[in-house]
């Protein structure tokens, strides 16, 4: 895998920060059965193309996705205003589901090995 370049890393940063502001204004990705957490923002190396890996904890995240990616405009709008960046980049929000496979991973290893403590 190639390593990010520091702009890329900076960048990523960045938008993690003002999304992070404009999700807590807005409600967005949250509701009270929802609690939505930005893990990361991964940059293209041309800095037009981000992706942005949400946690979703709650009730239907799949639901929480396709909301936001419906109001892709209104979010890069809002962005526009507080990112110093000659170009907005496009926005692709998706599920992390990191934690989810590793749950399950651990659940099958300690299935397959009972001496372990559970």
């Amino acid at each position: 895998m190639q390593q990010k370049s520091q702009r890329q890393l900076q960048m990523g940063e960045n938008l993690k920060r003002i999304l992070a502001e404009i999700f807590l204004r807005n409600s967005y990705g949250s509701t009270q059965q929802n609690l939505t957490t930005i893990l990361e923002v991964s940059m293209s190396p041309d800095l037009k193309n981000a992706k942005i890996f949400l946690d979703i904890f709650g009730e239907n995240p799949h639901n929480i996705i396709t909301k936001l990616n419906n109001i892709l405009p209104q979010i890069r709008y809002q962005i526009a205003q507080k990112l110093t960046a000659r170009t907005i980049p496009e926005l692709t929000f998706v599920l992390d589901e990191t934690y989810k496979n590793a749950n399950n991973i651990e659940q099958l290893l300690k299935e397959n090995n009972p001496k372990q403590p559970k």
